[in-house]
């Protein structure tokens, strides 16, 4: 998900990922950010870890960089995970998302971020006077 206020706001941010990786762990490949107008590609360099996999995109269009951290890689269908980068007015963000071996609909994106909503947390911290 990303914000786009030219767009109404809130906009899903489809991404569409080519990716190989290595006896190594390490991943090579690219993601087209496909919500872009027009959409366009990141190179990616990342590695698996832990039952994790971290990535790190980098586009020559708008020379941002963008991170991703997916974890519990037991349901290989949809795997969750954020990804941090800039929305589309220039702003960083943190967003939930879905790593899937096929595209989601709205309906089942908004479906799994619910069942996964308790799983994640941020403590507020106090105010002090």
């Amino acid at each position: 998900m990303s914000r786009d206020d030219s767009r109404g706001g809130f906009v899903i941010s489809r991404h569409g990922y080519d990716l190989t990786v290595g006896s190594d762990g390490k991943i090579k490949g690219s993601y087209d950010e496909l919500a872009g107008n027009p959409p366009y590609k990141l190179e990616i360099d990342g590695a698996v870890r832990r039952g994790e996999i971290f990535l790190m995109g980098k586009s020559k269009t708008t020379e941002e960089t963008s991170y991703t951290w997916l974890f519990n890689l037991y349901n290989l269908e949809h795997v969750p995970g954020f990804h941090l980068t800039y929305d589309f007015e220039g702003r960083p963000y943190a967003s939930y998302m879905v790593l899937s071996r096929r595209k989601l609909d709205d309906k089942e994106y908004y479906a799994l971020l619910e069942k996964d909503l308790n799983k994640f947390y941020i403590y507020p911290t106090k105010k002090s006077k």
